[in-house]
């Protein structure tokens, strides 16, 4: 990239920076906080896309750790965190996303099992078939 669209770029980069709230996380805006889930998971969701967003981006590195640091705190403290007892798909999948851009293999790992147990337990809900229809031959 340069020039101008160099410029527009570090630009939008400064903001988004610059959008940081001081308890370490980003808000929610535009249409996410009409979505049905809790508000704190949509405001969770936000701060992981912007930490993935900046972990993905040159020109970032100095100012990273501070802004993780404090998105994680804020995110750690959180219930859902605590928990997993988010809502959405989106706010596992973006866990997972940046665990893996960060080579986290204990997060990542812990993310997978609650998967897998979401997955038993939803299959424990599946119909059972009073006859099984087998034939014997």
């Amino acid at each position: 990239m340069g020039g101008e669209l160099e410029e527009r770029f570090q630009k939008m980069l400064k903001r988004v920076v610059e959008a940081q709230k001081d308890y370490g996380g980003w808000q929610a805006g535009g249409q996410l906080p009409s979505q049905k889930r809790p508000k704190r998971e949509t405001a969770e969701i936000s701060t992981l896309w912007n930490l993935l967003a900046l972990r993905t981006i040159d020109g970032t590195e100095e100012k990273r750790p501070k802004i993780e640091e404090a998105a994680d705190n804020w995110l750690a403290s959180s219930e859902l965190a605590k928990n997993k007892s988010a809502k959405s798909a989106e706010w596992f999948t973006m866990r997972l996303l940046l665990d893996v851009r960060r080579e986290d293999d204990k997060a990542v790992a812990s993310v997978y099992w609650g998967t897998t147990w979401a997955a038993i337990g939803l299959s424990q809900l599946l119909p059972i078939e009073e006859k099984a229809n087998v034939s014997r031959q």
